[in-house]
């Protein structure tokens, strides 16, 4: 599990320090000004995962703790829990999906030799909706930008945890 939270921090750590990032998907990087992709490591991507009353959305490695975005809820609640990986040394994380931004009040919490930051949300906050219909987020942290894009096959567990949080 070490291994692989280091391979993520390493992949952000990349981000961080190439400044401002248009895209970050699970299949594919690119910096602004070139078009150039390169592959995000093996096995990221968003996952859901229901379970004793909770639903959660993870961009990361599948069936681990080696996230990155987190989303989570209570099923039924209509609030959402969001905590990403600290890549900047400041407590800013914004969401911004479509024309849509959330900008959110961070806490700084430390797990298993991470920094996360962690906020709460309503789910029906229109940039939560347009991810929702989009099936595209951008998460924002001072000058470190990336955008996940969910691949096909992630839609139905996106859609999922949408439904799941509605009630």
């Amino acid at each position: 599990m070490q291994t692989k939270r280091l391979a993520l921090l390493a992949g952000a750590t990349l981000l961080l320090a190439a400044g401002a990032w248009r895209t970050v998907a699970p299949t594919r990087v690119a910096p602004p000004d070139t078009g150039q992709a390169t592959a995000a490591p093996d096995g990221m991507g968003l996952h859901y995962d229901e379970s004793d009353g909770t639903a959660k959305l993870a961009f990361g490695a599948a069936a681990s703790d080696d996230v990155g975005l987190m989303l989570e809820c209570d099923l039924g609640s209509r609030r959402v829990r969001i905590s990403d990986l600290q890549l900047d040394p400041g407590r800013s994380l914004a969401l911004v999906s479509g024309a849509r931004r959330l900008e959110l009040k961070t806490d700084v919490e430390a797990a298993e030799g991470s920094t996360y930051l962690t906020a709460t949300a309503p789910l029906a906050h229109p940039a939560l909706q347009a991810f929702r219909r989009t099936s595209e987020i951008a998460v924002e942290q001072g000058k470190v930008r990336y955008v996940i894009i969910a691949r096909p096959a992630e839609h139905e567990g996106l859609a999922r945890f949408f439904k799941a949080c509605d009630g």
